[in-house]
Formats: C-alpha cells, sequence, structure tokens
C-alpha cells in the first residue's frame, strides 16, 4: 500500500519523542491493513499532509477508532485500547533557587512541578534561569541528569520586558530583578504561551511556558 505514513518517521522529521514506542506495531498494522487511526492532536497538522484513513481530530476528543496517536505535551491520556504517544519539544521551564540549594530537593520540585501540572518530562526542551544562577551546581545537575539544555536570560531582557510577571520585593532585592523563573521561562520561549505563573516551593521557583510549534508535516506524503 503506498504511502502508509511511518509515524516513527513523522517523529524523527517532526523532532517528537515516542513514549509507548511498543505502540507502534499496532499503529502501522492498521494502517497497512487499511484501518482508519485516529490522530488526536494538541498542535496544528498541515493540511492535507495524512491520506483519508488518518483522521485528524482535537486531543481533547474521545478516539474515533482502535488505535490512535496522540500528539501532545501534557499527560493527560487518551481512551483508546492502542495509543502511540508523541511529544513535541513545546516545553521551556524557568528555574529559581537560593544559592547552594541541594540537587536532590531541586530535582523533587521539578518533578512535583511536572507532576502537579501535568506536563510532559518528554516534552521539555529546556531550563531558563538568570545570569546570577548561571553556575548553580543544583541547577547544572538537574541539567545534566535530565540532558537538557540550560538558557541563561539577560537581565536587559528581563527589565525591558512588558509582560506582567508577579513580582517579588524579595527577589528584586536580591537579584535586581522583578522575576526569576517566570520572566525566563517567557523569554526562553519566544514569549510564547504561559502555562503557569511562579509555582513557589521550599527555595525553588518554577515557571512554564510553551513555545510556538510550526504545524506538523510528512514529508513522504505523495513521494
Amino acid at each position: 500500500m503506498e504511502h502508509v505514513p511511518a509515524f516513527d518517521v513523522f517523529a524523527k522529521e517532526n523532532h517528537l519523542s515516542i513514549e509507548s514506542l511498543g505502540e507502534l506495531k499496532y499503529i502501522s498494522g492498521a494502517l497497512v491493513a487499511g484501518e482508519p487511526v485516529s490522530l488526536c492532536t494538541a498542535f496544528p497538522v498541515e493540511k492535507n499532509a495524512f491520506p483519508e484513513t488518518v483522521q485528524i481530530q482535537p486531543f481533547s476528543e474521545t478516539s474515533r477508532h482502535a488505535c490512535a496517536v496522540a500528539i501532545a505535551d501534557t499527560t493527560e491520556s487518551v481512551a483508546a485500547p492502542h495509543v502511540l504517544y508523541l511529544r513535541p519539544k513545546s516545553l521551556v521551564l524557568g528555574v529559581g533557587c537560593k544559592k547552594q540549594i541541594p540537587p536532590a530537593h531541586l530535582e523533587q520540585c521539578f518533578r512535583t512541578f511536572l507532576q502537579e501540572h501535568h506536563l510532559s518530562l518528554s516534552a521539555v526542551e529546556k531550563l531558563a534561569t538568570i545570569g546570577l544562577k548561571r553556575e548553580e551546581p543544583a541547577i547544572l545537575a538537574l541539567c545534566e541528569k535530565y540532558r537538557l539544555p540550560l538558557e541563561i536570560v539577560a537581565d536587559a531582557d528581563i527589565q525591558a520586558c512588558a509582560y506582567p510577571f508577579a513580582a517579588s520585593a524579595f527577589v528584586q532585592q536580591v537579584t535586581g530583578l522583578p522575576s526569576v523563573s517566570e520572566a525566563s521561562a517567557y523569554l526562553a520561549s519566544g514569549c510564547g504561551e504561559v502555562l503557569t505563573g511562579k509555582v513557589k516551593y521550599s527555595g525553588v521557583t518554577f515557571a512554564a511556558c510553551r513555545k510556538t510549534i510550526e504545524p506538523l508535516h510528512w514529508k513522504e506524503r505523495g513521494q
């Protein structure tokens, strides 16, 4: 059957992480057999990117078929017997912390933050913070363990940003800036969609923003 979409190839082309690789064989088998598959997506897909057997629908809707491909950066599930989860690198997390915070504590806050806000670890593209924290051992250890790049946001960019961050007098006194985690997430995401404001833990703050993702495509279509 010509032009059957291979979702492992689709994932690679669109820089998507595959979370449930064992389901790929069911999705592929259904498509080879000419059976319909639901593509439940929270992100835009190019018009006419897929053949009619791949039926695109919003992620929030119930899958119309037994086999589904789900594209989202949140951990909400799709109700279907077989679901292949694909994660775009769409999330940017801003982080702030007290000096010499224990790495294990920062990591626990990181995992708690993702869980509480239903954000997929696989969808985190990078962490972001301010220049004052560029050498903070706990932040560097977190980035190393989870293989996440760290972006340093310039103080001047935060000072010039017009977004109404939740300002903190304490943070202003210590850093000279009105915001650390929230401003870092926002600016490092290219002024993306704000998913959370500043979320406080003991000596730690996190915030999450979503980058704008280009419409997903399948280059093999029509070749």
